[in-house]
């Protein structure tokens, strides 16, 4: 009786054993399965902000262009102002000599 009893829990203990063994690959299974899914999802999120870098790039030079344009208008009015500007102080200096 005494050496069945510890054939008995010797063939419980490798069952316990092989549930863990069952379990863990399971598991495993499980975890390559989400590392494959995460992976997908993370290719799919490069390839979105890609395009979005793309697109961003394309509307960044269009607006950069468009500054630079507003810019060089702006300086061109500023340059005319400030001629006429000088016009008119050298008339008034004129004006001022003839008297």
């Amino acid at each position: 009786m005494g050496l069945e009893n510890v054939n008995v829990n010797k063939c419980s203990r490798w069952g316990q054993e092989l549930e863990k063994e069952e379990k863990e690959a399971h598991e495993e299974k499980g975890e390559e399965k989400k590392s494959k899914k995460k992976k997908k999802k993370q290719k799919k999120k490069k390839k979105k902000k890609k395009k979005k870098k793309k697109k961003k790039k394309k509307k960044k030079k269009k607006k950069n262009n468009n500054n630079n344009n507003n810019n060089n208008n702006n300086n061109n009015n500023n340059k005319s102002r400030n001629n006429t500007g000088n016009n008119n102080n050298n008339n008034n200096n004129n004006n001022y000599n003839f008297k």
